[in-house]
């Protein structure tokens, strides 16, 4: 409970106007998002705990959401950012950069050593991490400098393969997937940035 207590406190309050309800609700939510992070794999959060569609798949089923994909990890990150649990974000940072393969993207979806499980290759999940870090960025969490090799090698896997995606976000079609493109083009804008900022222009 004290543990709890103490990375609570570390969270950004919601101002005194808000409800009582509403101040739980946030809390539970920062809770929900932590109880996911692996404490031998800091900074790996799997998916969900939960077993969706449970009524067709069993507990013998291992992959799925109990499994790490990069694009869950970077929204559970922005919600950490948002909360201003700034030290999550910059484990999950540094669990990205560790689990980055070596031309640039990320797993499909990985154990939480970094060993990939599915090898469908879904460009916004290497397009993600790229916006995390800008994120970090301007919440003035990271210098300008910092994961920058790990988002060098993100951008130049987006371009020498993109913007076609061999699998859109739910596994289904290849292609030129809206979602993808959007979040492909949002990263190459904020790796320019950064880019300009580490005197790569």
């Amino acid at each position: 409970i004290q543990e709890w207590g103490d990375w609570h406190k570390q969270s950004r309050a919601l101002p005194d106007k808000n409800r009582r309800s509403d101040q739980s609700l946030y809390r539970t939510s920062l809770t929900v998002l932590k109880v996911h992070e692996d404490k031998h794999f800091p900074g790996g959060l799997i998916a969900s705990l939960s077993i969706p569609w449970g009524m067709n798949k069993s507990d013998d089923d291992l992959g799925g959401y109990h499994l790490v994909w990069p694009r869950d990890l970077v929204e559970a990150a922005g919600g950490f950012l948002a909360g201003g649990c700034f030290e999550d974000v910059r484990r999950i940072l540094n669990y990205l950069a560790t689990t980055q393969l070596k031309d640039g993207h990320w797993s499909q979806n990985m154990w939480l050593d970094g060993t990939p499980y599915w090898d469908g290759i879904q460009m916004d999940e290497t397009a993600f991490p790229i916006l995390l870090v800008d994120l970090a960025i301007r919440e003035g969490i990271l210098k300008k400098d910092e994961f920058w090799q790990m988002v060098f090698k993100a951008v130049s896997y987006l371009v020498q393969n993109g913007p076609v995606t061999q699998q859109d976000r739910w596994e289904e079609d290849p292609g030129y997937s809206p979602f993808t493109l959007a979040v492909e083009i949002s990263a190459l804008l904020a790796a320019a940035d950064m880019a300009d900022s580490n005197g790569h222009g």
